[in-house]
Protein backbone atom coordinates (compact mmCIF):
# COMPACT_ATOMS: atom_id res chain seq x y z
CA UNK A 1 0.00 0.00 0.00
CA UNK A 2 1.28 3.62 -0.94
CA UNK A 3 -0.35 6.47 1.01
CA UNK A 4 -0.47 9.90 -1.02
CA UNK A 5 -1.84 13.43 0.30
CA UNK A 6 -3.21 16.34 -1.17
CA UNK A 7 -3.98 19.47 0.63
CA UNK A 8 -7.12 21.37 -0.63
CA UNK A 9 -7.56 24.97 -0.45
CA UNK A 10 -10.68 25.08 -1.26
CA UNK A 11 -12.01 22.65 1.79
CA UNK A 12 -8.78 23.78 4.12
CA UNK A 13 -8.64 19.91 4.28
CA UNK A 14 -6.19 17.23 3.51
CA UNK A 15 -7.07 13.85 1.75
CA UNK A 16 -5.67 10.90 2.19
CA UNK A 17 -5.92 8.61 -0.46
CA UNK A 18 -4.66 4.69 -0.42
CA UNK A 19 -2.79 3.06 -3.25
CA UNK A 20 -2.27 -0.71 -4.06
CA UNK A 21 0.92 0.59 -5.27
CA UNK A 22 4.09 3.30 -6.46
CA UNK A 23 3.00 2.42 -10.49
CA UNK A 24 -0.53 3.94 -9.36
CA UNK A 25 0.67 6.91 -7.61
CA UNK A 26 2.71 7.86 -10.29
CA UNK A 27 -0.15 7.94 -13.06
CA UNK A 28 -2.49 9.89 -10.56
CA UNK A 29 0.43 12.50 -10.00
CA UNK A 30 1.22 13.07 -13.70
CA UNK A 31 -2.54 13.31 -14.16
CA UNK A 32 -2.64 16.34 -12.10
CA UNK A 33 -1.47 20.25 -12.50
CA UNK A 34 1.98 20.91 -10.81
CA UNK A 35 2.09 22.35 -7.97
CA UNK A 36 3.91 22.65 -4.80
CA UNK A 37 6.30 24.33 -3.13
CA UNK A 38 9.22 23.35 -5.20
CA UNK A 39 9.96 27.14 -6.50
CA UNK A 40 10.20 28.42 -3.02
CA UNK A 41 13.37 25.55 -2.07
CA UNK A 42 15.15 25.89 -5.18
CA UNK A 43 13.40 22.61 -6.98
CA UNK A 44 11.58 22.55 -10.17
CA UNK A 45 7.77 22.39 -9.73
CA UNK A 46 7.55 19.18 -12.12
CA UNK A 47 5.57 15.88 -11.38
CA UNK A 48 8.59 14.03 -10.89
CA UNK A 49 9.64 16.35 -7.71
CA UNK A 50 6.02 14.99 -5.87
CA UNK A 51 7.61 11.37 -6.64
CA UNK A 52 11.27 11.80 -5.18
CA UNK A 53 12.24 10.79 -1.93
CA UNK A 54 13.24 13.03 1.03
CA UNK A 55 16.77 12.49 0.40
CA UNK A 56 16.41 12.87 -3.21
CA UNK A 57 14.35 16.48 -2.36
CA UNK A 58 17.45 17.24 -0.38
CA UNK A 59 20.46 16.93 -2.60
CA UNK A 60 18.38 18.56 -5.41
CA UNK A 61 17.65 21.78 -3.25
CA UNK A 62 20.08 24.94 -2.77
CA UNK A 63 18.59 25.49 0.63
CA UNK A 64 21.66 24.10 2.56
CA UNK A 65 23.89 26.03 0.15
CA UNK A 66 22.06 29.32 1.18
CA UNK A 67 21.60 28.66 4.98
CA UNK A 68 25.42 27.73 4.97
CA UNK A 69 25.62 31.38 3.26
CA UNK A 70 23.30 32.57 5.99
CA UNK A 71 20.99 33.36 3.41
CA UNK A 72 17.97 31.99 5.31
CA UNK A 73 17.38 31.61 9.06
CA UNK A 74 17.58 28.30 11.01
CA UNK A 75 13.87 28.31 11.29
CA UNK A 76 13.68 28.32 7.47
CA UNK A 77 15.69 25.52 6.53
CA UNK A 78 14.46 23.57 9.45
CA UNK A 79 11.05 24.21 7.79
CA UNK A 80 12.50 23.05 4.63
CA UNK A 81 14.56 19.74 6.10
CA UNK A 82 10.43 19.05 7.81
CA UNK A 83 8.45 19.73 5.21
CA UNK A 84 10.88 17.73 2.69
CA UNK A 85 10.57 14.74 5.21
CA UNK A 86 6.86 14.73 5.14
CA UNK A 87 6.08 16.74 7.99
CA UNK A 88 3.08 19.08 8.38
CA UNK A 89 0.63 21.00 10.48
CA UNK A 90 -2.05 18.76 9.21
CA UNK A 91 -1.10 16.09 10.95
CA UNK A 92 -0.07 15.58 14.61
CA UNK A 93 1.56 12.25 14.16
CA UNK A 94 4.42 14.47 12.14
CA UNK A 95 3.94 17.97 13.11
CA UNK A 96 6.97 19.81 12.53
CA UNK A 97 9.37 19.43 14.97
CA UNK A 98 12.80 21.26 15.88
CA UNK A 99 15.58 20.07 18.18
CA UNK A 100 16.58 21.07 21.76
CA UNK A 101 19.34 23.43 21.71
CA UNK A 102 19.71 25.10 24.81
CA UNK A 103 20.76 23.66 28.04
CA UNK A 104 20.46 26.18 30.22
CA UNK A 105 17.17 27.76 30.93
CA UNK A 106 17.80 28.77 34.54
CA UNK A 107 20.31 31.64 34.13
CA UNK A 108 19.04 35.05 34.19
CA UNK A 109 21.52 35.76 31.19
CA UNK A 110 22.62 33.31 28.85
CA UNK A 111 26.34 33.03 28.18
CA UNK A 112 26.42 32.50 24.07
CA UNK A 113 30.23 31.92 23.99
CA UNK A 114 29.93 29.32 26.64
CA UNK A 115 29.87 25.66 24.48
CA UNK A 116 28.30 24.16 27.83
CA UNK A 117 25.06 26.00 27.03
CA UNK A 118 24.44 24.50 24.05
CA UNK A 119 23.35 20.71 23.28
CA UNK A 120 25.21 18.18 21.35
CA UNK A 121 23.22 18.27 17.64
CA UNK A 122 25.41 15.25 16.65
CA UNK A 123 23.93 12.89 19.12
CA UNK A 124 19.56 11.75 19.36
CA UNK A 125 17.79 13.20 22.42
CA UNK A 126 18.19 9.53 24.00
CA UNK A 127 21.67 9.89 24.22
CA UNK A 128 22.53 13.02 25.36
CA UNK A 129 22.73 11.10 28.97
CA UNK A 130 25.86 9.64 28.75
CA UNK A 131 24.35 6.82 31.52
CA UNK A 132 21.06 6.63 29.50
CA UNK A 133 22.76 6.35 26.58
CA UNK A 134 25.08 2.70 27.77
CA UNK A 135 21.51 1.77 28.94
CA UNK A 136 19.75 2.09 26.00
CA UNK A 137 23.09 0.33 23.79
CA UNK A 138 23.53 -2.47 26.16
CA UNK A 139 19.66 -3.07 25.89
CA UNK A 140 19.84 -3.36 22.02
CA UNK A 141 22.46 -5.63 21.91
CA UNK A 142 21.41 -8.19 24.50
CA UNK A 143 17.70 -8.14 22.93
CA UNK A 144 16.91 -11.80 22.92
CA UNK A 145 12.59 -11.23 21.97
CA UNK A 146 12.40 -13.10 19.03
CA UNK A 147 8.80 -11.90 18.61
CA UNK A 148 10.01 -8.09 18.90
CA UNK A 149 13.07 -6.47 17.13
CA UNK A 150 15.49 -5.17 19.15
CA UNK A 151 15.28 -1.41 19.64
CA UNK A 152 16.71 1.77 21.32
CA UNK A 153 14.19 3.33 22.20
CA UNK A 154 10.52 2.57 23.24
CA UNK A 155 8.64 6.21 22.25
CA UNK A 156 9.94 8.32 19.35
CA UNK A 157 11.16 12.13 19.69
CA UNK A 158 7.81 13.60 18.63
CA UNK A 159 4.41 12.12 18.31
CA UNK A 160 0.66 13.08 18.86
CA UNK A 161 0.90 12.25 22.52
CA UNK A 162 3.76 14.96 23.12
CA UNK A 163 3.03 17.61 20.38
CA UNK A 164 -0.63 17.98 22.42
CA UNK A 165 1.36 17.96 25.60
CA UNK A 166 2.69 21.00 23.97
CA UNK A 167 -0.17 22.75 23.09
CA UNK A 168 -2.76 21.60 25.54
CA UNK A 169 -3.45 25.49 26.27
CA UNK A 170 -4.18 26.44 23.01
CA UNK A 171 -7.76 25.41 21.06
CA UNK A 172 -8.31 23.30 18.90
CA UNK A 173 -5.23 21.28 20.94
CA UNK A 174 -7.05 21.76 24.37
CA UNK A 175 -10.01 19.61 22.64
CA UNK A 176 -7.56 17.31 21.18
CA UNK A 177 -5.91 16.39 23.90
CA UNK A 178 -9.29 15.69 25.96
CA UNK A 179 -10.66 13.44 23.17
CA UNK A 180 -7.29 11.42 23.25
CA UNK A 181 -7.49 11.10 26.68
CA UNK A 182 -11.03 9.83 27.64
CA UNK A 183 -12.13 13.69 28.50
CA UNK A 184 -8.91 13.77 31.25
CA UNK A 185 -6.18 16.02 31.53
CA UNK A 186 -2.96 14.22 32.86
CA UNK A 187 -1.55 14.34 35.94
CA UNK A 188 -0.17 17.67 36.99
CA UNK A 189 3.29 16.70 37.78
CA UNK A 190 3.32 15.41 34.00
CA UNK A 191 1.82 18.44 32.16
CA UNK A 192 3.89 20.64 30.37
CA UNK A 193 4.37 23.56 32.94
CA UNK A 194 8.31 24.82 32.94
CA UNK A 195 10.47 24.76 30.02
CA UNK A 196 13.36 24.23 32.40
CA UNK A 197 11.40 21.21 33.82
CA UNK A 198 10.69 19.91 30.36
CA UNK A 199 14.80 19.78 29.41
CA UNK A 200 15.85 18.15 32.98
CA UNK A 201 13.22 15.34 32.63
CA UNK A 202 14.54 14.77 28.44
CA UNK A 203 17.70 14.10 30.33
CA UNK A 204 17.12 11.94 33.80
CA UNK A 205 18.35 8.04 34.08
CA UNK A 206 15.85 5.55 33.25
CA UNK A 207 16.49 4.26 36.78
CA UNK A 208 15.02 7.48 38.15
CA UNK A 209 11.59 6.47 39.14
CA UNK A 210 10.84 9.40 40.85
CA UNK A 211 10.21 11.36 37.73
CA UNK A 212 8.68 11.06 34.69
CA UNK A 213 11.62 10.82 32.01
CA UNK A 214 10.82 11.87 27.99
CA UNK A 215 12.27 11.89 24.47
CA UNK A 216 10.63 14.55 23.48
CA UNK A 217 12.00 16.87 20.93
CA UNK A 218 10.54 20.47 20.71
CA UNK A 219 8.05 21.14 17.84
CA UNK A 220 8.16 24.70 15.70
CA UNK A 221 5.95 26.72 17.89
CA UNK A 222 8.42 27.31 20.53
CA UNK A 223 10.47 29.78 17.80
CA UNK A 224 7.52 31.94 16.99
CA UNK A 225 4.66 31.58 19.68
CA UNK A 226 3.66 32.96 22.86
CA UNK A 227 -0.23 31.88 23.58
CA UNK A 228 1.01 28.41 23.99
CA UNK A 229 2.68 29.37 27.12
CA UNK A 230 0.10 31.00 28.88
CA UNK A 231 -2.70 29.95 31.30
CA UNK A 232 -5.44 31.75 29.62
CA UNK A 233 -7.79 29.10 31.00
CA UNK A 234 -6.03 28.28 34.57
CA UNK A 235 -5.47 24.92 33.21
CA UNK A 236 -3.09 23.70 35.73
CA UNK A 237 -5.93 24.84 38.32
CA UNK A 238 -8.44 22.73 36.00
CA UNK A 239 -5.59 20.00 36.07
CA UNK A 240 -5.32 20.20 39.63
CA UNK A 241 -9.40 18.86 39.97
CA UNK A 242 -9.13 16.78 37.71
CA UNK A 243 -6.47 14.65 39.30
CA UNK A 244 -8.25 14.84 42.81
CA UNK A 245 -11.18 13.24 41.72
Amino acid sequence: MVYYSVFSLLHLASVMFNFPDQATVKKVVYSLPRVGVGTSYGLPQARRISLATPRQLYKSSNMTQRWQRREISNFEYLMFLNTIAGRTYNDLNQYPVFPWVLTNYESEELDLTLPGNFRDLSKPIGALNPKRAVFYAERYETWEDDQTPPYHYNTHYSTSTSTLAWLVRIEPFTTFFLNANDGKFDHPDRTFSSVARSWRNSQRDTSDVKVTYTLNELICIFIYGILFLVETKNILYVISLHSVH
